[in-house]
């Protein structure tokens, strides 16, 4: 993470230690979107961050989490604003989760024809079972509110797919999910 940066007139407003509050923010929200599990099935993430603008606008956010600061949203798109590697030790903090860090490389490798449903049960029989491919932002903190977001979205088939805003509010211990809200679906 980059510290002290100024992106679009905003200063980043990261805690101190960001990769560490980054990998408890991603475990807050894989905990919050699928529960805690004895075990979870194999998931291939994106090795990099995704491009918040291409997917939602600030108006969306706004409209969607009105409870979100002006600063916590101005992070969050100053942040996303580029791709980040994004390593499997971001996501360390999940538990009992098995993740394949994917590149883009692979992925237009593994879907580059019209045949999708084939593509996709391809990309399982060599990704260990794998269910969907997950794409996650960097993480957009207000260090005044104690509070973050994080967008995500899974693409499970050709037909199959959502996407998510997680606002957070950071607690005594840990990092919780206080909002959940879906973008899209199919």
């Amino acid at each position: 993470m980059v510290f002290g940066l100024l992106l679009s007139g905003c200063a980043t407003v990261a805690p101190p230690d960001a990769a560490t509050a980054d990998k408890d923010v991603y475990a807050a929200v894989f905990g919050s979107a699928v529960g805690p599990q004895p075990e979870r099935p194999p998931l291939a993430v994106r090795d990099r961050t995704a491009i918040a603008q291409e997917w939602v606008s600030r108006e969306d956010v706004h409209r969607m989490l009105p409870q979100a600061s002006d600063r916590l949203i101005d992070d969050f798109f100053a942040r996303s604003a580029v791709e980040h590697p994004l390593g499997a030790s971001a996501l360390a903090g999940v538990a009992n989760l098995k993740v394949e860090m994917i590149g883009d490389a692979e992925l237009k490798r593994m879907f580059a024809s019209e045949f999708l449903d084939q593509e996709w049960q391809r990309f399982r029989e060599s990704h260990g079972g794998a269910r969907s491919i997950v794409n996650l932002s960097a993480v957009g903190y207000d260090d005044v509110t104690h509070t973050a977001l994080v967008y995500m979205d899974a693409g499970c088939g050709a037909t199959c797919g959502a996407a998510y805003l997680f606002l957070l509010e950071k607690g005594e211990r840990a990092w919780r999910v206080k909002e959940t809200r879906l973008l899209w679906a199919s």
